[in-house]
C-alpha cells in the first residue's frame, strides 16, 4: 500500500511488463511503491535526478541478447548510476487479443522487437506474413491492442492481459520455453577520485564473478536496479553480457 512517506521505484511501463514483474517479486524492505516510467533512459534519468531512489530495467534476454539502450546509457549517458544488485526473473511470453479472435483474423501483431524476436517460431508457424507493430514495452502492445476494435494481438504478460482487460489467445508462446529475466542495481552520485564506474567495467563483457560463472538458462534476460549512493545498498556484480542462444545474422559479433 502506498503511503505519504513511500518512495517510487522506477520501472520501464507502462503497468504490466515483465519489469514490473520482476520488481514486485523483488520489492526491498522498507516504503517502497512502484512507479512507471515509458522508456529505458527516463527510467535511469528519474534515478540520477533523484526523483526515485531506486530504479529497474531490462538489460539481457539470453535468446535475443543483450538489451542495447540500457548497455549504451548506462555506458555513456548516465555517468552517476552504478550496478548494485542482479535479479533473475522467469518470463512466459502470452499472445493477447481484445477478445478472442481466430488467427487468419489476426491483421497485425503489436510486440517489442525482444518479445516478437523470442516467439519467431509460433509466428512463423500459426501467423505467418502478419504486419509487425513495434512499442517500448510488452505492457504498452497490451494497452495498446486493448484500446482499438481491430483483430490485433500483442505479445506479452499475463499481468498486462488482467490489467487492461485482455484475453490470452495463445500461452506461452516462446520458441524455446520460458525465459528467464535478469536485474542489476545501480546507484547514484558521484565517484571518487581515481575510482572507474563499475558500469562501465561490466559493459565490456569481460568481468565474470563467480555467480555468473555457469551459461544462462534459455531465454535468461537481465535488467538493472537503480539506488541512490550512501543509502548503505553493497556494490556488487557490474552487468555481465552473456551471448544470446541465437546465432547472430550476418556475421555480427
Amino acid at each position: 500500500m502506498n503511503t505519504a512517506a513511500s518512495q517510487p521505484i522506477a520501472f520501464l511501463g507502462p503497468e504490466g511488463t515483465f519489469s514490473e514483474e520482476a520488481l514486485l517479486a523483488h520489492m526491498p524492505a522498507g516504503a517502497y511503491h512502484p512507479f512507471p516510467y515509458p522508456s529505458i533512459r527516463e527510467v535511469l534519468g528519474a534515478v540520477q535526478a533523484g526523483e526515485a531512489p531506486l530504479g529497474i530495467v531490462p538489460i539481457e534476454n539470453s535468446i535475443e541478447g543483450s538489451v542495447v539502450v540500457t548497455l549504451d546509457s548506462l555506458a555513456f549517458g548516465f555517468d552517476d548510476l552504478r550496478v548494485v544488485r542482479e535479479v533473475t526473473w522467469q518470463v512466459h511470453q502470452q499472445l493477447i487479443a481484445r477478445r478472442p479472435v481466430d488467427f487468419d483474423r489476426v491483421t497485425k501483431i503489436v510486440s517489442i522487437p525482444h518479445a516478437y524476436g523470442q516467439c519467431r517460431e509460433f509466428i512463423r508457424e500459426h501467423l505467418d506474413g502478419v504486419e509487425h507493430e513495434a512499442t517500448d514495452s510488452t505492457a504498452e502492445a497490451v494497452r495498446r491492442v486493448s484500446r482499438v476494435e481491430r483483430p490485433w494481438v500483442a505479445i506479452g504478460t499475463r499481468l498486462a492481459a488482467e490489467m487492461y482487460e485482455c484475453v490470452v489467445v495463445a500461452a506461452d508462446v516462446d520458441d524455446v520455453g520460458p525465459r528467464l529475466g535478469k536485474c542489476h542495481a545501480v546507484p547514484h552520485g558521484r565517484l571518487r577520485a581515481g575510482e572507474q564506474s563499475p558500469v562501465r567495467e561490466g559493459v565490456g563483457g569481460d568481468v565474470e564473478h563467480p555467480e555468473h560463472a555457469s551459461a544462462p538458462e534459455a531465454g535468461q534476460a537481465r535488467q538493472v536496479d537503480a539506488q541512490v549512493a550512501g543509502h548503505g545498498a553493497p556494490i556488487t556484480a557490474p552487468p555481465v553480457t552473456t551471448p544470446p542462444l541465437r546465432r547472430p545474422r550476418c556475421g555480427a559479433i
